[in-house]
């Protein structure tokens, strides 16, 4: 009798024990974890989980997960896995085109006053492209007199498939100041105009026409005013960039350039000029509230490059080279409603100082990624033994650089004009630079790095290929290649990266 009495004693204070501890917060996750396998028979087998990542121990190929990881259905950490992928000599092919002239060669740029390689100033293209949806390229190309012209070539055959005709008052005038399609083998070219008062190369034009050369629109920016006059606008693009972006889904086209404007210190002074125009019509877009122009007539003093590009959302991302007010390399975020929306400065100039015209760095090139962020690189000799090749990759949502790796390490040549950036794959960005000792050429290089800047093998070198300032590798209409467009011996060259 007494040991019953001890035994119901025993089950009431054990019942009480379990019911005290019911409900409480148990910081050990193997406890929490524990699970009852019992079944019908009355098989009550405990398994645990001692690591507590959610695998039970006897399916767990990693016992110690630490606390808090990913793991796979095996109980492993999942990491960020890359495929690691390299290029190899069998991505790269090229072919020739013949032409009725031939495009500037590379050596009368090189040369140049304002367009040496080694130089901060950009310059507006001497060769550019289009890619159209029927896998053909439409590439604009100028000779030595400054004579443009626009050949359709078929990446397929290889082969041209027809001269464009450019309006007769277009190839009349001098500077160059970009070229863009807009769609159903329409285009549109910038050029300068001297002003009705004698001032030369003072006004901006741009005409879209068809491929008949028939002129849809003429619209001038700017450059009427007579050159003495304080704060008149002139000399589009002497000492910088010039290119047009075109949004196919919004209709409007983006015209970035360099320019000057005679302050009232006497003294001519330069900056970039953004503005938007209706591309039907050709207008300049106006704020419909103010009547104000949308854009931005003075934006970055100095700037001496002006690169951009059509974002995913259908902003216009531009980079700007300062060397002063800011004296930076800058990413500017801009919408074709409001203009200017926020931007970074991503890189300062250290060498030099404010409006001295030398910042020992060389812009590059950009390129949006598939997770958002924008990969640029850019050259510079700060920090190091000649001009090397950095890429930062850009948070644009609260701009931010996420990551910068250097891509070259030099002592000798350095990297010039010509650097370009472009999303590979899913996983990775090409990168593409030529190297220079002293004004010659020596090679144009390319690797391939993760997406966060990273580099995956050593670079690819093709001794004998150049990669043109102002234009950017784009991929082939199927998406199976990357394409860049130089001259060589007098003719066209179309080089074709195969993607793996």
């Amino acid at each position: 009798m007494q040991n019953f009495k001890n035994l119901l004693l025993l089950i009431i204070f054990s019942s009480i024990f379990i019911l005290s501890n019911c409900g409480e917060d148990n910081e050990d996750p193997a406890a929490d974890q524990t699970i009852n396998n019992g079944n019908a028979e009355g098989d009550s087998t405990i398994v645990l989980d001692l690591d507590g990542d959610g695998v039970l121990d006897t399916d767990d190929a990693c016992l110690d997960t630490p606390s808090g990881e990913v793991v796979d259905d095996n109980g492993c950490p999942i990491t960020d896995t890359v495929t690691e992928t390299s290029l190899q000599q069998e991505n790269f092919s090229e072919f020739s085109i013949s032409l009725s002239g031939s495009p500037h060669p590379l050596a009368g740029i090189a040369n140049g006053a304002y367009t040496k390689p080694h130089s901060p100033y950009g310059m507006a293209p001497f060769i550019d492209f289009v890619v159209n949806t029927d896998n053909t390229i439409d590439v604009l190309w100028r000779d030595v007199s400054n004579n443009k012209f626009i050949s359709k070539i078929s990446l397929e055959t290889k082969s041209l498939v027809e001269e464009i005709n450019i309006p007769t008052k277009i190839n009349n005038q001098q500077r160059f100041l970009g070229f863009e399609s807009l769609g159903n083998d329409k285009y549109i070219i910038g050029y300068s105009k001297d002003n009705e008062f004698g001032d030369v190369d003072a006004e901006a034009w741009y005409t879209a026409f068809d491929k008949t050369g028939t002129e849809l629109f003429s619209t001038r920016l700017w450059g009427e005013e007579k050159q003495t006059n304080t704060w008149s606008k002139g000399q589009p693009s002497q000492a910088g960039s010039a290119l047009i972006r075109y949004s196919e889904e919004n209709d409007f086209i983006v015209i970035y350039l360099a320019h000057t404007m005679l302050w009232d210190d006497g003294v001519r002074h330069q900056a970039g000029w953004l503005g938007f125009l209706n591309s039907n019509t050709g207008e300049i877009l106006k704020n419909t509230s103010n009547g104000s122009r949308i854009g931005n007539g003075w934006f970055f003093s100095h700037n001496f490059d002006q690169k951009g590009i059509i974002s995913s959302q259908n902003t216009f991302y531009s980079l700007a080279h300062g060397d002063a007010y800011p004296r930076a390399l800058g990413i500017g975020v801009w919408s074709h409603i409001n203009g200017f929306e926020y931007g970074l400065d991503y890189y300062e100039i250290k060498n030099g100082s404010l409006g001295q015209n030398k910042t020992l760095t060389t812009t590059g090139d950009l390129t949006e990624l598939s997770n958002g962020s924008v990969a640029i690189v850019y050259s510079t000799e700060d920090d190091r033994q000649v001009r090397d090749l950095k890429i930062s990759i850009i948070e644009m949502n609260e701009p931010k650089i996420e990551h910068e790796v250097w891509l070259t390490s030099l002592d000798q040549q350095y990297v010039g004009w010509g650097s370009k950036v472009i999303q590979y794959d899913e996983e990775h960005i090409l990168v593409g630079w030529n190297t220079f000792d002293n004004n010659q050429g020596t090679g144009s290089h390319f690797i391939l790095t993760r997406l966060d800047g990273t580099l995956t093998t050593e670079a690819h070198s093709l001794e004998k290929s150049v990669l043109y300032p102002a234009q950017s590798f784009k991929k082939s209409a199927d998406g199976k290649s990357i394409i860049f467009v130089s001259e060589e011996d007098g003719e066209l060259k179309v080089h074709v990266i195969d993607i793996n």
